[in-house]
């Protein structure tokens, strides 16, 4: 499921256009368990009404994946390094881009 998915994004990368990077987190990396739902974080420089639509565009088109629930985190670099949210994630993130 997990290499669908990474493919899945890459096919429809350009609808990421403005996000920096680009993890899947979350129990879709635990091989022995079927995930609740596909966590996605995006991390973006700057705010953009660009980067609004795009990631409006982004959640209709990765509504679920095989009957699981995609779930997006939208966050800037700044929100990022202020939560320390890929710190509190440990290793168990994957970049995709």
């Amino acid at each position: 499921m997990l290499k669908n998915i990474i493919e899945l994004i890459n096919k429809r990368i350009v609808l990421f256009e403005s996000f920096e990077q680009i993890f899947i987190f979350g129990s879709i990396l635990q091989n022995n368990t079927k995930p609740k739902d596909i966590d996605i974080l995006l991390l973006y420089s700057s705010y953009s009404k660009k980067l609004f639509f795009e990631l409006k565009k982004i959640k209709h088109e990765f509504y679920s994946f095989q009957g699981t629930p995609f779930h997006f985190i939208a966050l800037s670099l700044e929100e990022e390094i202020e939560t320390s949210f890929l710190h509190r994630l440990n290793s168990t993130k994957l970049k995709i881009k």
